[in-house]
C-alpha cells in the first residue's frame, strides 16, 4: 500500500506525447486544478496508486447534511469521469438511488445505489434524529429557564431548568443509542458496497462510489462527541475499514473524504 505522503497525485489524464504546445498547455492546467482542488478539500484517506488518473474505483465519503461535502464531491467527478463511467451513491436497495448525493454533479453518468440497510440502521437513524430534535427541546426549556431567574419568575424556572437537565441527558442518550446502533450495521453495509464496486468495476469505465465518510476510515480519523466517544463501541466501524481496504485492493483504488 502505498503511503499518502508518499504519493504525487500529477492528475493528468489527458497527458500524451505531442509536439502541439497548445495541447499539453490545457493538459497541464488540468492537472494542476484536479492536483489543487483535491489538496484543498480533500483528506486522502488510503490508496494504492500513484496518481488519482490511475484508480478504477474512486471512493468518497461526504457528511449527509454538509451540502458543501457533495459540491465538492460533485466537483471532482466531472474533473475525472468520462462518458461511461458509473456513479454508486449510498441508496437502500432495491429503491430508486438518492440523487440528492449526485445533485451538484453536472457530467451525465449512470447513477445506481449500493446500499443494503438492516432495519435496525434505519432504527438508529431514526434514534439519532428524535435524539436532536430533544436536545433542542432541552436547549430551550436550559434557555427559558436561565432567562427567568433574572427577568421574571424563578419559581418557573426552578422547574424549567431540572426539565431541561432531564432532557439533555435523555436526547444525548438517545442519539448515543442510535449512533450505536448506526456503527454496528457499517460491516455488513460496506459488504454490500464491496460486493457491488466488484461487480461494477472494470478497465473500461471508472467507478465512484460515495458512502457517509464513516463507511470509508477508521475510527481515530472520525468525528464523534465526547459522550459517544466514552459509551459508543467502535470496533465494528475499524473492522468494516479494514475489510473494505481488503477487498478495494484487488482494484486500483483511492478513497478520499472530504475535508471537515
Amino acid at each position: 500500500m502505498i503511503k499518502t505522503a508518499d504519493i504525487n497525485f500529477s492528475f493528468n489524464p489527458y497527458h500524451r506525447a505531442t509536439s502541439e504546445p497548445d495541447v499539453q498547455e490545457i493538459s497541464t492546467t488540468q492537472s494542476e486544478k484536479v492536483e489543487e482542488f483535491v489538496k484543498k478539500h480533500f483528506d486522502i484517506i488510503a490508496t494504492n496508486v500513484a496518481r488519482l488518473e490511475d484508480a478504477q474505483v474512486i471512493c468518497l465519503g461526504e457528511t449527509h447534511i454538509k451540502s458543501d461535502h457533495r459540491k465538492h464531491n460533485g466537483a471532482l467527478i466531472d474533473m475525472l469521469s468520462k462518458k461511461n463511467d458509473l456513479v454508486l451513491v449510498e441508496s437502500h436497495l432495491p429503491e430508486p438511488y438518492d440523487d440528492e448525493q449526485v445533485m451538484y454533479v453536472q457530467t451525465p453518468l449512470e447513477v445506481e445505489g449500493w446500499d443494503f440497510r438492516p432495519e435496525t440502521t434505519d432504527d438508529g437513524v431514526n434514534k439519532l434524529f428524535s435524539g436532536i430534535g430533544l436536545e433542542i427541546c432541552a436547549e430551550a426549556a436550559l434557555i427559558l429557564g436561565i432567562i427567568g431567574l433574572f427577568f421574571w419568575a424563578p419559581l418557573i424556572s426552578y422547574i424549567l431548568i431540572p426539565i431541561g437537565l432531564v432532557l439533555m441527558i435523555a436526547a444525548l442518550m438517545l442519539a448515543t443509542k442510535g449512533v450505536q446502533q448506526i456503527i454496528n450495521d457499517i460491516p455488513l453495509r460496506n459488504q454490500s458496497l464491496c460486493k457491488t464496486i466488484d461487480e461494477k468495476a472494470s478497465v473500461e469505465r471508472r467507478v465512484f462510489a460515495i458512502a457517509g465518510s464513516n463507511h470509508l476510515r477508521p475510527v481515530k480519523d472520525s468525528k464523534f462527541n465526547f459522550i459517544q466517544k466514552a459509551i459508543c463501541d467502535f470496533r465494528p466501524q475499524d473492522q468494516a475499514y479494514e475489510e473494505t481496504l481488503a477487498s478495494l485492493q484487488k482494484h486500483k483504488f483511492a478513497i478520499l473524504v472530504p475535508k471537515d
